[in-house]
């Protein structure tokens, strides 16, 4: 997953900020979630949300597609698909691996 992103982004997510944020409580939960999804909760919460239409899925989505990061990341990525070819030419004539 590391080589997915930046050197830049692997340094500070995956070895500097990553050991502050992913705390015990933070493996414990992740610990109740995997036995939610041994035990069927998770499967049982599922069905139940498809068989009510998706409603709270459909809310959290669209509530998710206002938050700040997600506005500027469609800006950016528009930025980034119109500028594609020069970016390109670019990594190639100076041998940037990052692209």
């Amino acid at each position: 997953m590391h080589r997915a992103v930046s050197d830049a982004a692997e340094y500070g997510a995956g070895y500097i900020a990553g050991k502050r944020i992913v705390m015990e409580q933070t493996k414990d939960e992740m610990k109740e979630i995997f036995r939610d999804i041994e035990n069927g909760t998770f499967a049982k919460k599922w069905m139940d949300e498809n068989k009510s239409g998706r409603a709270k899925m459909n809310a959290w989505r669209e509530s998710a597609a206002k938050e700040l990061c997600e506005t500027a990341g469609a800006r950016v990525r528009g930025l980034y698909s119109k500028n594609l070819s020069k970016i390109s030419s670019y990594c190639i004539n100076f041998g940037v691996d990052f692209c």
